[in-house]
């Protein structure tokens, strides 16, 4: 509580003017009102003790941060090369390598498949939705059917650049792009 200087009433802090007197009270920097609806003055120091607490929260949620992302970043390792000696730390021989061991013809040794048509084909549909060319790719047999409304865009062809490499690996030879009505716009070999 304040006093006006003119009067002498009790005053609640945050009125500009004496109730009784109508007299200028003393300005006072700031007025937080409290739940019950009175007046109580904001001191400076519960305000420098707020951003200290603040900066101090900032700081620790950073460091936090920091660290668990260091975490789940596996570490490169250099591999040390092994010294081979004949003779090992206790003195003992060291085997010499087994030669490599050549595969007989009873033996089924599983081949190295080429990759799906249609595993590429669901990849090429992929990158058409990614640069936003609204098609469709499907394999039929060795070619690749394209239904897009996008067909001579610049993007288009571009893709097909760099993804012609992966198509042909798939064994897809040709390729043709059709507009969404079924009209052929161009055929061409991959």
């Amino acid at each position: 509580m304040s006093t006006c200087p003119a009067c002498g009433v009790a005053v609640i802090p945050g009125y500009v003017k004496c109730p009784k007197c109508g007299g200028a009270l003393p300005f006072r920097s700031k007025a937080i009102f409290s739940a019950g609806g009175t007046a109580v003055e904001e001191s400076t120091r519960s305000r420098s003790l707020a951003f200290a607490v603040g900066a101090a929260l900032v700081v620790a949620i950073v460091v936090v941060v920091i660290a668990t992302r260091s975490r789940g970043v596996p570490r490169a390792t250099t591999a040390t090369p092994a010294v081979t000696t004949s003779a090992g730390a206790a003195g003992a021989e060291v085997p010499p390598p087994s030669p490599p061991v050549a595969a007989s013809p009873d033996i089924d040794v599983p081949s190295v498949a080429a990759p799906d048509p249609r595993a590429a084909a669901a990849a090429f549909d992929q990158q058409l939705k990614r640069l936003r060319l609204w098609g469709t790719a499907a394999a039929d047999g060795p070619q690749l059917l394209v239904r897009s409304g996008a067909c001579e865009d610049p993007a288009m062809g571009a893709l097909l650049q760099q993804q012609t490499v992966a198509l042909r690996a798939a064994g897809l030879t040709k390729l043709r792009c059709l507009t969404q009505s079924g009209g052929v716009v161009f055929e061409r070999d991959l």
